[in-house]
């Protein structure tokens, strides 16, 4: 359970980071800015408007956290470039 919570955890970090505009919405311009954080946490982004359009499964324009979450969860993302630093399971 502590993983998980951990997990959820970086994942809010990561997405405050990089939502610039503070409205818990990624528009395609946050996105592009944040593409090479995003590989500095381990994505692998070639062509940020391609990769966008992938988050942005609903087509609104915008990536909500929970499009985003799963989307660096899939991809496991870490925030701070350790996988090793992440809290044991019980």
């Amino acid at each position: 359970m502590l993983c998980y919570l951990y997990d959820y955890f970086e994942l809010t970090v990561m997405f405050d980071e990089i939502d610039t505009s503070g409205n818990m919405l990624l528009d395609a311009k946050e996105f592009e800015k944040a593409a090479p954080k995003l590989e500095q946490w381990g994505a692998k982004i070639e062509d940020p408007a391609e990769v966008f359009k992938e988050l942005d499964r609903n087509g609104s324009g915008s990536v909500t956290f929970d499009e985003f979450a799963a989307w660096a969860s899939a991809r496991k993302l870490d925030v701070d470039g350790d996988p090793d630093n992440a809290p044991e399971s019980a």
